[in-house]
């Protein structure tokens, strides 16, 4: 996917856009090295292409869940099946 970065007119900040309503994009830039010259030239971008890194933020976040969850269930699933082993097991 081509993306076009089309800065702010006159190659000023967008004061305008409040990049506090990208909530998942920030979250995401924040552990960035940069941090506050990250957040600066994101000024710089048009409001709809901080939409578009938000949502594919969003996403990427909820893949990251949905692997963490199956994580999680296997644990759940080997830890019962090694525990179930132990207890029908003789002592030693």
């Amino acid at each position: 996917m081509q993306t076009v970065v089309r800065p702010a007119e006159n190659g000023e900040t967008v004061s305008s856009v409040n990049l506090e309503k990208f909530t998942y994009l920030m979250q995401e830039m924040s552990g960035f090295p940069g941090r506050e010259i990250t957040k600066e030239g994101l000024r710089y971008l048009d409001g709809s292409l901080l939409k578009l890194f938000n949502e594919e933020w969003r996403l990427q976040q909820i893949v990251e869940t949905e692997v963490h969850a199956k994580r999680f269930k296997l644990i759940h699933v080997h830890t019962r099946l090694i525990l179930k082993a132990i207890l029908s097991s003789p002592p030693e």
